[in-house]
């Protein structure tokens, strides 16, 4: 909780928070990240992974950042992110963006502490309320904390 505060506490923007992520991990923490460019979209109503993003770490607790930029083509249309570990969504980990009518992208960044046992998997997952949704940009980094 407390990486959560002070990541949401300094940061106004997306790009803030990787930045203030980098600067942690800068500090001297060992981070493993997954990162992918390529678009995807999807038209789920359930959770769906986001291509590339997963991580299958050594057993111990780690802080998670699940970042992505994202657009609807649904006025109003919900675009949602969450981070899974172990098969199972993080609670409080789901935001819910609505970024109107593509081509506007909205940015979500979702972090949670996990605790994995060297087989189960970190995962970024998203789902639309309606329409389509789009994904660009999209990192998912996970810091060994215990």
């Amino acid at each position: 909780m407390l990486f959560r505060s002070l990541l949401e506490d300094s940061a106004d923007s997306n790009n803030k928070k990787k930045s203030t992520l980098a600067q942690l991990l800068a500090a001297g923490l060992n981070a493993t990240e997954a990162t992918a460019t390529g678009t995807i979209n999807t038209s789920s109503t359930t959770d769906v992974l986001a291509t590339s993003m997963t991580i299958t770490p050594a057993a111990g607790t780690y802080l998670v950042l699940f970042a992505a930029t994202v657009s609807s083509d649904t006025n109003h249309g919900y675009v949602y992110t969450s981070i899974w570990a172990a098969g199972a969504q993080v609670a409080a980990s789901e935001l819910a963006g609505n970024p109107k009518n593509s081509p506007d992208r909205h940015a979500h960044t979702s972090i949670a502490k996990v605790t994995v046992n060297g087989a189960q998997v970190i995962e970024g997952r998203w789902r639309v309320g309606s329409g389509t949704g789009s994904m660009y940009q999209r990192t998912l980094e996970i810091v060994k904390v215990a």
